[in-house]
């Protein structure tokens, strides 16, 4: 008897078929808040996956590998990682594929999961940006940058009684009346409850952080900000009409003047800073991207 686990991340439907009586007991609720129940057929990928335990993968320095593929199948990409075997085959608006993944911790599952995000997001000109996101009142921003940064301490402990939306990784979506909108995910959340329902709304700011004595908030020039960009997101496609769009989604986010070069303590003071920033009010309504 098989069974499914499905996530709706960013208007995607990612679904996970397992048999059930080998599920691990750790993936019986990973990536909680964006879990979802099957609904039809309607997936953007949807993969065979088995559990293993103890398994070292004599392949994983082979990374991520992508091929031309024939017939229904435009590309294959093969995936030899620590956590993960198998390949990924893009049928033309929808992934399928077969795995092998560590079953000890739900760790190796979510690894799975956002790297099938991403290339998701590389066919809707989206960022799978490495960065953490706020809501406080009406507005939303979004912190990036590398490890190590802050990204999760923003979003968990100085957060000044807003409303944690991500804590390790964010959907960028630019719209085409120039705004961009803001999706949560649950990754870097898998044994927490920090992200508590999915989440999309307007970004008011966009702040590339870095650590200092006190508080700094200044406008980061597009020039600037498109290679720290392209630094700080997950995408793997070296095909150029992938790198194009992951490119166009960058320049739009360098463009839409609310990214700014953040210096913050470890307290909450930046804040105020933020408040009396410029920036767009979140809200509901849906803005007209392609997908």
């Amino acid at each position: 008897m098989h069974e499914k686990l499905v996530w709706g991340i960013a208007e995607n439907t990612i679904g996970i078929d397992i048999d059930a009586s080998n599920c691990p007991e750790a993936w019986e609720s990973p990536l909680a808040s964006h879990r979802i129940e099957p609904a039809g057929d309607s997936f953007q990928a949807l993969l065979t996956v088995r559990p293993v335990f103890d398994w070292m993968n004599p392949d994983a320095d082979k990374g991520i590998r992508i091929e031309e593929g024939q017939g229904a199948v435009s590309r294959r990409i093969f995936m030899e990682r620590p956590v993960m075997s198998g390949v990924l085959e893009d049928r033309s608006g929808r992934y399928e594929g077969e795995f092998i993944v560590p079953g000890e911790s739900a760790v190796p599952l979510a690894i799975l999961v956002r790297a099938v995000l991403s290339f998701l997001c590389e066919d809707d000109s989206r960022l799978l940006l490495h960065a953490s996101a706020v809501r406080r009142g009406e507005r939303v921003w979004v912190f990036f940058g590398p490890s190590g940064s802050g990204k999760s301490t923003i979003a968990v402990d100085l957060r000044a009684g807003g409303q944690t939306v991500a804590v390790d990784r964010v959907v960028l979506a630019p719209c085409e009346d120039g705004k961009i909108r803001v999706y949560s995910t649950p990754f870097g959340d898998e044994e927490s409850e920090f992200v508590r329902a999915p989440f999309v709304g307007e970004a008011a700011g966009i702040a590339l952080i870095e650590q200092a004595k006190h508080p700094e908030l200044t406008p980061l020039p597009s020039d600037a900000l498109v290679p720290l960009m392209l630094k700080e997101t997950l995408a793997f496609s070296r095909d150029p009409d992938k790198l194009g769009r992951t490119m166009q989604a960058v320049g739009a986010v360098a463009e839409s003047g609310i990214v700014h070069n953040l210096k913050f303590a470890r307290n909450e003071t930046f804040w105020e800073l933020l408040d009396g920033a410029h920036g767009n009010r979140f809200e509901e309504a849906a803005c007209g991207f392609n997908r």
